[in-house]
């Protein structure tokens, strides 16, 4: 009798141990609630101070709480990170972004990061997915003035005969 008692819970704790790994491991690769289908965006060219609208159907496996981080890069690579919103329950539907007075005429791209957390697993460690970047144009408003071409960039470093000179 004491035999089969040990017997079955050195079995029952093989159980018990491999499902205590398997278990956060399968919650935490479990895929992702929702995937794009298509992206378009109905405004090509925005200027700074306008909305940006993008057309995006998804395709929904689940319903977990997300949420987007979107950035707008400009055309000399300068990130401007807007605030995050949640990710809308829909299956079509228009994002509108707002584009930022600072940005840099010329061409651009938006990128959005999805967090979500379908279980108590990826509440402590959420899943992101990256989407594909979205191009347009961002155009000069008014009184905006164009920005140089390699603003802050050497084209050829100063020599020390020039510099001489220079300070003469």
């Amino acid at each position: 009798m004491k035999y089969h008692l040990i017997r079955f819970l050195k079995t029952f704790g093989q159980v018990l141990f491999l499902a205590a790994i398997a278990v956060p491991i399968w919650m935490y690769f479990e895929p992702p609630p929702v995937s794009y289908s298509q992206r378009k965006v109905l405004n090509e060219k925005v200027a700074p101070g306008e909305t940006l609208r993008i057309q995006i159907s998804a395709d929904i496996q689940k319903q977990c709480p997300a949420v987007v981080y979107r950035t707008i890069v400009d055309s000399t690579g300068l990130p401007f990170d807007l605030l995050p919103v949640p990710r809308p329950n829909e299956t079509d539907y228009v994002v509108e972004v707002p584009v930022p007075l600072g940005v840099s005429p010329g061409p651009a791209y938006y990128k959005a990061r999805l967090l979500w957390s379908c279980n108590i697993i990826q509440k402590w460690f959420p899943r992101e997915v990256i989407q594909r970047n979205i191009t347009f144009i961002i155009e000069p408003s008014d009184g905006q003035l164009p920005v140089p071409e390699r603003q802050g960039v050497y084209e050829k470093p100063v020599e020390k005969s020039e510099l001489a000179r220079a300070q003469r």
